[in-house]
């Protein structure tokens, strides 16, 4: 049956194209009739099949984790690596800020020497030194800032991947359970079904009582009409010969039954 149709179908959609390149109401035409033809072939598919069709999508859906799987893993390393140079970069700019900090601490001493972590300097040294230092500091804290903008946004996409993958599968998960409920409903709709046509099924009596019927009708008809032409071969001699006999047997009895009954009342 559902060769048949896809055939038609195929025919349906051949011809409609055709024809559909002419002008936009064909083409509606063709959307419409091919509609038509793909209802027509789902009503065809049984429910246990549309059933067997849904958990095999669910299933192959499953493979499609490892995109998500894929991409988490990518953000966790390059999170991790960047996690590292954001480490790093804090450690480096810690320890020149502390640099910088000493320099501009010992600026504030009187003399034309400064003396820096035990050597003297020329503050004039220094000064530039602590100068090209600081800037240094600003460079590195704004590339630090945009290091940690870039793990925040690292762990945040493989944070949305996390829980995408999640939702997927608790979804699914909430699918199959749906699927084995509608399973069970067509399980019991199936059995109710048969146990109707068991309730219905009469093995074949129907036809027999209906052939008894019209047999036991015939034979009533036979015997009435039989009775019919009996009374009519009677002529008026014999009809009132019996009516008397009628009678008189139905006197006899009545006599016989209420005779002796009927004396003993008058006498008392």
């Amino acid at each position: 049956m559902c060769k048949k149709v896809l055939i038609a179908a195929l025919a349906v959609v051949v011809g409609l194209v055709v024809l559909g390149m002419t002008g936009t109401k064909v083409g509606g035409l063709v959307r419409l009739k091919w509609n038509r033809v793909c209802e027509r072939a789902q009503q065809q598919v049984a429910p246990e099949t549309e059933i067997q069709l849904i958990e095999q999508k669910l299933d192959q859906l499953a493979n499609e984790d490892r995109r998500f799987v894929d991409q988490i893993v990518r953000y966790q390393m390059k999170a991790s690596d960047m996690q590292k140079q954001v480490a790093t970069r804090r450690e480096q700019v810690a320890k020149l800020d502390g640099e910088v900090r000493e320099m501009f601490v010992s600026l504030k001493t009187e003399g034309e020497r400064v003396s820096f972590r035990g050597n003297d300097f020329t503050r004039s040294e220094v000064q530039v030194q602590a100068r090209q230092d600081f800037e240094k500091l600003q460079r590195q804290e704004a590339a630090l800032k945009a290091e940690e903008g870039q793990l925040k946004e690292l762990n945040e996409t493989r944070g949305l991947y996390e829980k995408r993958l999640s939702e997927l599968r608790a979804e699914r998960e909430s699918m199959k359970n749906e699927v084995a409920r509608l399973r069970n409903v067509l399980l019991q709709e199936r059995l109710a079904q048969a146990k109707g046509k068991v309730e219905s099924d009469d093995g074949g009596l129907g036809s027999v009582r209906q052939d008894m019927r019209a047999l036991r009708q015939r034979i009533e008809v036979m015997q009435k009409t039989r009775e019919l032409t009996a009374s009519s071969d009677n002529g008026p001699v014999r009809r009132a010969l019996a009516e008397k006999e009628r009678q008189s047997a139905t006197d006899t009895s009545m006599q016989k039954r209420y005779g002796g009954t009927s004396t003993t009342s008058n006498s008392k």
